[in-house]
């Protein structure tokens, strides 16, 4: 985890500003890493707070009733991935929120999964506006 942290902050230096923005904003300026990291917030993370609304967000981000097409998902855990697939959830499949409390409860085709908020936090959404 050290080497590939250090590799990650040495290549982000590397990078141009404008290329690191526009990687983040593609990823909807995720709030957490692929291992469940807090991302700090930058400059261009705030203007897309005020300016735009991203199209990739987390499934714990959408309102009830809305709906999209799954990006991504994030696990540290490989039996969590393998479990959400096997439920239907993957990468290309239509989701639509139902309700976030008392779990969240989502529809995939027909079919309805309840949720813990740490496993909706890390389904990213090509948000769609219902």
């Amino acid at each position: 985890m050290d080497e590939s942290e250090n590799a990650a902050c040495e290549f982000e230096h590397v990078l141009a500003a404008g290329i690191t923005n526009s990687i983040c904003t593609l990823l909807g300026h995720p709030r957490f890493c692929p291992h469940n990291r807090p991302i700090p917030e930058g400059d261009c993370c705030r203007q897309a707070r005020d300016e735009l609304k991203p199209i990739v967000i987390s499934c714990e981000q959408l309102s009830v009733g809305e709906s999209g097409r799954i990006a991504y998902m994030t696990t540290r855990e490989h039996a969590r991935l393998m479990k959400l697939s096997a439920l239907g959830i993957s990468p290309g499949i239509t989701l639509k929120l139902l309700q976030k409390r008392p779990s969240f409860v989502v529809q995939c085709d027909e079919t309805e999964i309840a949720l813990d908020r740490d496993v909706a936090r890390n389904i990213y959404i090509w948000h769609t506006q219902q």
